[in-house]
């Protein structure tokens, strides 16, 4: 009988332990949710006009926690940094380098002058602890070279460093161009599309952050390819 009473307190005592482990490792963790609505259409949608039964993970989404892009292939002169909800977020754009032709003879001799500075790369005053970077492909098939856009994407990837949105429009990022695991790709088509991208942010205890991508999803959204009648022209990349 005491052995059986001892048998059961020892396992009362284990169980016990075994919650107070679990409870202590996760003290220190905490999670913010976060969506992003990709508009690539004429005017932007409010949050209420879009109907997010459509799209995947919508039980993270509300409208505290979204942020709604409209023309996000407007070039930023300078970064925008925003947030949805608790989650920041750094805007900007890039446009592809154009090659110069070599000619093939060059029978004249010139004096070196020296090289000028690469006008695509400018300084960044920016803070660089953003939860997540959403940035523009300024540019596609009609203006540049497969090779000028992959060398685009390739240039985004190291001159914005963490987990970030690459969106492009009608050119697709191939597998040979991306080289950061944490690069989420979007593309856009000649459609009037709406995509929405979920994501969290997961605070460990150490004091260290990872995001994880939880869904894209897109749908047509001709609803918003009209402009309503009397509205002004929009502006801005948001």
């Amino acid at each position: 009988m005491k052995f059986r009473l001892r048998l059961i307190i020892g396992a009362a005592v284990l169980v016990f332990l075994s919650l107070l482990i679990f409870v202590l490792s996760f003290s220190g963790y905490s999670e913010d949710h976060a969506c992003i609505i990709f508009a690539n259409v004429d005017r932007k949608p409010d949050f209420g006009e879009i109907n997010l039964g459509d799209y995947d993970d919508t039980e993270f989404c509300n409208r505290s926690n979204t942020l709604i892009l409209h023309r996000i292939f407007t070039k930023h002169e300078k970064p925008l940094e925003t947030a949805a909800g608790a989650v920041s977020i750094l805007i900007d754009s890039v446009v592809p380098d154009k090659k110069q032709d070599e000619p093939v003879f060059d029978t004249t001799v010139e004096k070196e002058e020296p090289e000028p500075e690469n006008q695509t790369v400018y300084e960044r005053n920016i803070k660089k602890n953003h939860d997540i970077t959403v940035i523009g492909v300024i540019g596609d098939r009609a203006d540049f070279t497969d090779e000028e856009l992959d060398e685009a994407a390739l240039r985004v990837q190291s001159e914005f460093p963490g987990p970030g949105i690459i969106v492009t429009r009608g050119y697709a990022i191939p597998d040979s161009a991306v080289t950061a695991v944490n690069k989420l790709r979007v593309r856009f088509s000649d459609k009037p599309e709406i995509i929405m991208s979920v994501f969290s942010v997961i605070h460990l205890e150490d004091g260290s952050k990872k995001l994880i991508f939880r869904s894209i999803s897109r749908r047509y959204a001709y609803e918003f390819s009209m402009k309503q009648a009397g509205e002004a022209p929009d502006g801005d990349a948001l």
